[in-house]
């Protein structure tokens, strides 16, 4: 006997970027500009995950952005004996002491 598959209903993914920098790290577009070019890409979120930096935060989320929805990120250098990694963290808190004191550390040891 043969079964038919369920059928599923086919829901559109969003489109989403989780992953982007700007001008405060290696990017070409300021934070503020990010948000402009998400809303005219059609994005539904975005998040700004600059290298060890979270200086570009406070411009980005303040940027008016209807029917955008920005998340608040950083993208972390970590390293051990063998190896390089690059870790990305989202929804940061921009004025957390300990992120902001390790944030400072890595830019020093840059």
């Amino acid at each position: 006997m043969t079964r038919n598959p369920p059928h599923f209903k086919q829901i559109p993914a969003p489109a989403v970027d989780l992953h982007c920098h700007s001008t405060c790290s290696d990017g070409t577009v300021s934070p503020a500009g990010l948000v402009e070019l998400a809303i005219r890409l059609g994005l539904q979120a975005i998040a700004l995950t600059d290298h060890d930096s979270v200086a570009g935060l406070p411009a980005f989320l303040a940027e008016p952005a209807p029917g955008l929805l920005r998340l608040s990120g950083v993208e972390l250098s970590c390293a051990d004996e063998r190896r390089h990694v690059h870790m990305v963290g989202l929804g940061v808190r921009i004025d957390h002491p300990p992120l902001l004191a390790m944030l400072a550390q890595v830019q020093e040891w840059r």
